[in-house]
This record gives structure tokens, C-alpha cells and sequence, in this order.
């Protein structure tokens, strides 16, 4: 039996206004936003994460055939398989670092359209209610936001919806196959959702078996082979980031296996948007499984457990939004499904006038569950109200520090936060997280290794002098470093790790070098000069 042997079309529409005022509207709340940002950083277009300016480091590299941010050395910072390629193609072009906004622009707008499709077409919605709708799913998930990320999430979101929405639809077609092909190599827990559903789709008869196994051994030989190309590069079997994310005593038994896993788990379940979607996908679950318990547990319960025992949730609203789509499409999916069984189960007996699942929402529950969404994901909307101030904390950290370190300071420079500064540099950027430095990423990782030891031996290796970091992810420095400087957000920290960045040097030449930069910084910037507060050497060291 295939499930796909009919299709669901739209309602006939071939007016070109309703179409092209419904799509100036979705431009809307991003033109909000775009205009927001630039009004707060003086009308230059920041980011609100430091990430994008990894991937663009990246594609640069790989514009250049070469994988890496240091022409000398491969490297491997982007958790994404396709993403910094996606961007490399722009690096050659003036504005190269608006690539990420205008491609995930037109995410949006896709996202926003497959929404309004699906609630036109499988949940019966009208014109205004399909544009209300999708609007308000999109602000409570920060689809909005994800936007100004400048990362995948906007892609890997738009994917997402492409594949719920053809499942929900009832429609295999090539969409639906090249998206979950793509899914993964957008984002590895793209795993999560791409896995169980193309095994589903192969259990529902030769129409769906054929394209299944094919979608699957593709997908498989993808994500073997550019494991086997970082393996060639000397930089282990997956992206650096993924190994960074991982705590080193967990990391090498089966017992820290599993304790990690735990770990992530009540992690995951704590987060409120996971909680209160997850919840109310179970409810849909419950009421559906006797009809429909094939498609409950490898459409629902499969990616919904594989999410929490493998994902991650958090990080400025990011890493659970394509999930809890998925999540919210496949479970509104069952419960209109049993709605309408119910219905014809009762016959003549039903109330007539109850056509669609919407219509039974507007009578019973439409209000209280959009308020029960809208307090369930409120950490997910106050991502996307805060973007214009997210996106002034990395101008106000990240675009300095790189301004210093590539402008005035002109050396090799240490940082821990890769992305703006490895963009602007001319110089080799150690990154001493691990990201752009699969060496240091190990050392860091050795439970055995004392950065009082390895830190100032891979700076001498590599002709460092240089360090911008922050104190907090390195309680203990090198015995040489001589700290020169401290830059500290003047506002209310929200994206950046930590809202003071420590400037050391690792001799008093270098410190005197770093200083005569910072000083011709801060006369050439009077009002960020605000932020910055000098040191007279290794004596105030001491006294700190």
C-alpha cells in the first residue's frame, strides 16, 4: 500500500495580486528587522553571531581551492558540509559578506510560502488565515531571527518544511527527495528527520522503495566521502566544531558515551520551546496511534527521540527550531487525521458544520493553544526581538577586535573566537578553541595536556606573539603572557561568549607593539575607545 498515490492540490488561484501582495507581506517583519539592525550599528550590516564569519573565512579558502583558514594549513571550523560551499562561489565579489543574508532572505520567503501552501491545502485554511498563521509560527520559532544569523539554520529550516509539508501533503516527488538528501549535509542532526523518514518511505510500497534506497545510499556515500576527504587532510573523520562541542571526559568510553548522551537528553527536555512542542506532538501522538501507528512512530517519535539524544537546543534560539517545525507540522498532521476519521467514524451524527480541523480549532482551542505556544517558545521570540542588540554586541566586540588585530595590530595573532578577525586578517589567526586548528583542538581536548605548556609552544611554533582571548575560557595562562589590554561590551551581553576580551603578548617588545596599536585604535575611534582599558605591562599583571 502507498500513501502517495494521491495528490492535494491548492485551491484554484490565479490572481497575481493576492500572490504578490502575500509575498510582500512575508517581506515585512525581515525588512523590520534589517532596518532595526542597521539603525543600531550606525548602518553597517553586522551579523548577530560571530559563526557566519567562519564560513565565510572558509569559502574564501575554498574560492582559492583550499580547504582551511590559513593558506598554510587545512582546517576544517564549519559543522556545515555544504554551506561554506554554497558561499564560496560569492567570494570573489564586492560584498561577499552579505552572501549569507540574501541567501537566507530567500529561505525565509520559501519557508514562509511552504507554510501558507500547507495550511491552504492540507488544514484548509483561508487566504488571511494561512498568512496569519505562518507569520505567527514563524516569529515563536525565530525563523525570523535565524535570518541574521548569517548561518545554515535558515536553509536547513526551509528543508525542513519541505519535507513535513510533503508528508503531510501526501506528495513524493522530487522536493521531497532532494531535500532529504540535502538536510544532513546542511546540518548533521539533519540525521535526526532525513534517517527515519526515508525508511518509512521505503516501507510503503515499490512506487517509494526504489527512490528510498537510492536517496539513502547517496546520502550515505556523501557523508562518507567527505568524512574520508577530512580523514585525507589529517583532520580527523568529522568537522572540527562537532569534536569542540564535546567535553574531553566524556569523550573516549562507552560510559562517557552514554553520559553525554544523558547528558544532552535532560538538556534538550528542559528547554522550554522543546517541552511545549514536544508535548504537544505527544498529545497528537497518543490521539492517533491506533489509526496510524506506522506514521506516529518513524514520522514522529523516531526524530523527536533521535533529536534528543543526538542534538543540541539553545545558542540564541538556533539549534531546535527545524526540529520543532518538524515536529509541529507531522503532529497537526495526525491530529487533523484523527479528526477527520473520527468524524466519518460518526456518520451522520457529526455536526455538519465542522468541515476541516480548523473550523473544529476556531470553535474549541485555536486561542488557548497560540497562547500556549506563544509562552512555550518565548526563549525562541526573544532571539528575534533581540537581534538588532545582538548584532551591535558583535560590532562592539568582534568587528573591534578584528579592526585591531587586522588594521593596526597587522601581526599573527591567538584568538578563541574565530570568525571576524580570521575574515579581515592578512596574518595566520591561531585559533586556540580548536576550529580552525585541528593541533590545538587536540591539545585542548588531552585531559594531560597543561596550557601552560602547550599554548606558548604552538604560539612559538607558529611565530605567535599575539593573543586575543577571553579570561574566562582560559582560567590558567601561559606564565609569559603579559596582558596589554581588556575590550568590554559597554551594553547587555547576549551573543558573544563572554563581554571582556583580554589582549596579551608574550614578551615586552610584543607588548609594547600590541599597545602603540591599541593607542593609534583608540585615536582614530573615540567613542569605541570607551570600551577599551589599558595595562602598563607585566607590573599590573602582577597586582591583578
Amino acid at each position: 500500500m502507498t500513501i502517495y498515490s494521491a495528490s492535494t492540490t491548492l485551491p484554484d488561484s490565479n490572481n497575481e495580486s493576492i500572490q504578490t501582495h502575500r509575498a510582500f507581506h512575508c517581506a515585512y517583519p525581515p525588512l523590520i528587522l534589517l532596518d532595526l539592525v542597521g539603525l543600531i550599528t550606525g548602518w553597517q550590516f553586522i551579523y548577530t553571531l560571530d559563526d557566519p564569519y567562519i564560513h565565510l573565512a572558509l569559502a574564501k579558502g575554498i574560492n582559492s581551492f583550499h580547504y582551511g583558514i590559513n593558506p598554510s594549513e587545512y582546517s576544517a571550523p564549519s559543522s556545515s558540509v555544504l554551506w561554506p560551499f554554497l558561499m564560496a562561489p560569492f567570494a570573489s565579489m564586492k560584498g561577499f559578506w552579505l552572501a549569507p543574508l540574501i541567501v537566507n532572505l530567500a529561505c525565509l520567503a520559501g519557508t514562509i510560502l511552504v507554510l501558507q501552501r500547507l495550511l491552504l491545502s492540507r488544514f484548509r485554511a483561508g487566504w488571511l488565515a494561512s498568512w496569519v498563521l505562518a507569520s505567527f509560527v514563524a516569529f515563536c520559532l525565530n525563523i525570523y531571527g535565524l535570518v541574521f544569523t548569517g548561518m545554515e539554520h535558515s536553509l536547513q529550516v526551509l528543508l525542513v518544511a519541505i519535507i513535513a509539508a510533503s508528508l503531510a501533503e501526501r506528495r513524493s516527488g522530487f522536493l521531497l527527495w532532494g531535500s532529504l538528501f540535502l538536510l544532513p549535509l546542511i546540518r548533521y542532526e539533519g540525521l535526526a528527520i532525513s534517517i527515519p523518514v526515508i525508511c518509512y518511505l521505503g516501507l510503503q510500497g515499490p512506487a517509494t522503495r526504489t527512490k528510498a534506497l537510492w536517496t539513502g545510499l547517496l546520502l550515505a556515500a556523501a557523508l562518507v566521502l567527505f568524512s574520508v576527504f577530512l580523514g585525507s587532510l589529517g583532520l580527523g573523520y568529522l568537522p572540527s566544531s562537532v569534536f569542540a562541542k564535546q567535553s574531553a571526559t566524556t569523550a573516549g568510553s562507552v560510559f562517557g558515551l552514554a553520559r553525554s548522551m544523558a547528558g544532552s537528553v535532560i538538556s534538550n527536555v528542559y528547554s522550554l520551546p522543546t517541552f511545549t512542542v514536544f508535548s504537544l506532538a505527544f498529545l497528537s501522538e497518543f490521539m492517533a496511534f491506533q489509526r496510524s501507528w506506522l506514521r506516529v512512530l518513524m514520522l514522529l517519535l523516531a526524530p523527536v527521540v533521535l533529536h534528543l539524544c543526538l542534538g543540541r537546543n539553545g545558542w540564541f534560539g538556533r539549534y531546535e527550531v527545524s526540529i520543532l517545525l518538524y515536529a509541529l507540522i507531522i503532529s497537526a498532521d495526525l491530529w487533523t487525521e484523527n479528526v477527520h476519521n473520527s468524524i466519518q467514524g460518526a456518520g451522520a451524527s457529526a455536526p455538519r458544520q465542522v468541515r476541516s480541523f480548523p473550523g473544529l480549532l476556531k470553535k474549541q482551542a485555536l486561542f488557548p493553544l497560540m497562547v500556549i505556544f506563544v509562552i512555550g517558545t518565548r526563549p525562541l521570540w526573544q532571539s528575534t526581538l533581540l537581534t538588532p542588540a545582538a548584532a551591535r554586541n558583535i560590532q562592539d566586540q568582534q568587528v573591534q577586535m578584528a579592526l585591531i588585530a587586522g588594521k593596526y595590530l597587522n601581526k599573527p595573532v591567538a584568538v578563541n573566537d574565530l570568525g571576524a578577525v580570521a575574515l579581515s586578517s592578512r596574518q595566520y589567526v591561531l585559533d586556540l578553541w580548536g576550529l580552525g586548528s585541528y593541533e590545538a583542538l587536540s591539545l585542548r581536548r588531552d585531559p594531560n595536556a597543561d596550557p601552560r605548556v602547550w599554548i606558548p609552544r604552538l604560539m612559538a611554533d607558529k611565530k605567535v606573539e599575539h593573543a586575543i582571548v577571553y579570561d574566562s575560557w582560559f582560567p590558567v595562562t601561559p606564565e609569559n603572557w603579559i596582558k596589554v589590554a581588556e575590550l568590554k561590551l559597554p551594553g547587555r551581553q547576549i551573543t558573544p561568549a563572554s563581554d571582556v576580551v583580554a589582549f596579551y603578548a608574550t614578551s615586552p617588545g610584543s607588548a609594547e607593539t600590541m599597545s602603540d596599536s591599541i593607542s593609534h585604535y583608540a585615536s582614530d575611534h573615540p567613542s569605541e575607545a570607551q570600551m577599551i582599558k589599558t595595562f602598563r605591562g607585566e607590573t599590573d599583571r602582577q597586582e591583578m
